[in-house]
């Protein structure tokens, strides 16, 4: 912590002087804290990190870096004025691949204004429900991972509602 010191003097003529003093005792290291996002769908990232002292207040720094795909370990290290250091470690994670939907299940041709469409999205099972007018009609899925990769799935779903013509091509003999 901080203290206040005084240092006074006389000198031999009896005349006073003093001079004030204020030393700050740090012992504790600063702390680092991220402050940008932890996963990501682009490679060229930029890091962004809080460095908090107790003596010397918050610092804002960021570098740019380029990730792989998957989990990145990023060490950043941090000493104060008073030559404290610490290291902290933040894993970044690189997902570029979009979601994938697959085994999708839906009617081609049915007669109700809403089914529900049955799929997987990246092995999850999955469901939309779609509400449906007369007549052929093309209805995409789309879904986006936690990381913002955008994914959709095209399917085709005919609502039919008019009952078959009965066409008499003889006469019946009584």
């Amino acid at each position: 912590g901080e203290h206040t010191y005084t240092i006074s003097r006389t000198d031999p003529a009896g005349n006073p002087s003093s001079h004030t003093l204020s030393i700050t005792r740090d012992t504790t290291p600063p702390a680092i804290t991220l402050t940008s996002a932890a996963l990501v769908k682009d490679s060229l990232y930029t890091l962004t990190y809080d460095i908090v002292d107790a003596v010397d207040g918050t610092l804002t720094k960021s570098q740019t870096l380029t990730l792989t795909e998957g989990e990145n370990s990023i060490t950043v290290t941090a000493t104060d004025a008073i030559g404290h250091s610490v290291s902290s470690t933040f894993s970044i994670t690189l997902d570029t691949i979009p979601p994938a939907i697959t085994n999708v299940q839906a009617p081609g041709l049915t007669d109700q204004t809403q089914i529900t469409a049955f799929f997987l999205t990246d092995n999850t099972p999955d469901q939309e429900t779609l509400t449906l007018e007369e007549g052929e009609h093309t209805y995409t899925i789309s879904r986006t991972d936690p990381a913002g990769n955008p994914s959709s799935h095209t399917l085709s779903i005919t609502r039919d509602t008019t009952p078959p013509e009965i066409t008499l091509t003889s006469a019946a003999l009584v």
